[in-house]
């Protein structure tokens, strides 16, 4: 009786001897049969952590066995937690923590993959960012418009410097004019006012249209005039310049066919025009113009090409009988002319005179400015 009384305490007293023994004090991991014991430790500054750390260890431990074991890859298992123990040294916590496994003889079937909700804190860290993109857009949108608003105020900014630049110029020129020209008050400072002419140089062309007479049968002729000249020199005071010019004449006359005179050789009496003249007359010519106001004066030297056909009728006996002549010169001149504007100096009408060694001509033309 005694010798079974002693034997019972002695394997009580082993076992709970064995029993306080801990795997996690011994080993990482071990299996027994279909059961798989895993220990996992994890190490973080709160408990909490290190926990889960501890309990991602204890799984990883197991599944790294199973994936390499053929009795345990792509089967069933049902998971129980185990025993944790926690320590605390300086603020450090280390977890130890025990997890059992238990292998079914179960084929694992193929889940099928459903899509994740977010979680509640997942959406608001999503709806944060969300409005704080929604905020960055607007800023960026304000700061767009500003700087569309800087541009247009710097282009309108150019176009007003510009615009400033232009009438200072402007001003700049028409000051420089000023002190350029001063105009005297006084009688004597009038009339040395006498300046070569830079800025305000008069120049122009004449084209017109007039009669002229021939120097030998005082014969009408119609001209036609084109002169240019440019004075040089001025008394702008005084409205007083001189200069230098030059032209060209042109003077023609062709017999007409409506005009009263007999178209005769013999004629029962006396044509009116006796004798009758046509041909033409070229007048080159240069001049010195001295233009005071309204009025100019010309002295002019040039020269003239004579291209005349004459027909002279004389008497004999009961009829007058005409003959024909050529009178084909090259004559020389020294003349002179006076010219009057008005219609604010556009038009101008002029009366010229040409002497020659025994006889002159004259003529009278109406003129436009150019």
């Amino acid at each position: 009786m005694y010798r079974y009384l002693a034997n019972f305490l002695f394997l009580t007293f082993c076992f709970d001897s064995f029993s306080n023994e801990w795997i996690c004090d011994k080993q990482k991991s071990y299996a027994e049969g279909n059961n798989f014991y895993s220990c996992g430790s994890g190490i973080a500054k709160s408990e909490e952590e290190a926990c889960k750390k501890a309990l991602q260890s204890a799984h990883d431990e197991f599944m790294y066995i199973c994936e390499n074991s053929y009795h345990c890859k792509g089967k069933e298992k049902i998971v129980k937690p185990g025993k944790i123990k926690v320590k605390e040294k300086n603020g450090v916590y280390r977890c130890l923590r025990e997890i059992k496994f238990k292998i079914l003889d179960i084929e694992k079937k193929e889940k099928i993959k459903k899509r994740r909700i977010p979680a509640s804190t997942d959406r608001k860290i999503t709806e944060e960012e969300v409005h704080r993109k929604l905020r960055e857009l607007k800023s960026l949108k304000k700061k767009l418009y500003e700087i569309k608003k800087l541009e247009a105020l710097e282009k309108e900014i150019r176009q007003r410097k510009q615009e400033l630049k232009r009438i200072k110029t402007k001003k700049s020129n028409k000051v420089a004019k000023r002190k350029r020209y001063k105009r005297p008050s006084n009688l004597w400072g009038k009339l040395k006012d006498w300046s070569f002419l830079e800025y305000r140089q008069v120049a122009g062309g004449l084209l017109g249209i007039g009669i002229f007479k021939d120097p030998y049968y005082n014969s009408s002729f119609f001209s036609f005039e084109f002169a240019y000249r440019k004075f040089l020199v001025g008394n702008l005071s005084l409205n007083f310049f001189v200069g230098l010019g030059g032209g060209i004449i042109y003077s023609g006359k062709s017999e007409s066919s409506t005009s009263d005179e007999p178209l005769c050789y013999y004629c029962s009496e006396e044509p009116k025009t006796n004798p009758q003249v046509i041909g033409s007359i070229a007048d080159y010519f240069l001049s010195l113009p001295i233009r005071y106001r309204r009025v100019e004066f010309t002295f002019e030297k040039g020269f003239i090409d004579l291209d005349l056909e004459i027909k002279t009728f004389r008497k004999q006996g009961y009829y007058w009988r005409g003959t024909d002549s050529y009178k084909v010169e090259h004559l020389d001149y020294s003349g002179m002319g006076i010219r009057v504007f008005f219609g604010r100096g556009r038009y101008s009408i002029a009366y010229r005179e040409r002497w020659f060694e025994n006889n002159k001509m004259w003529g009278i033309t109406g003129s436009l400015s150019f």
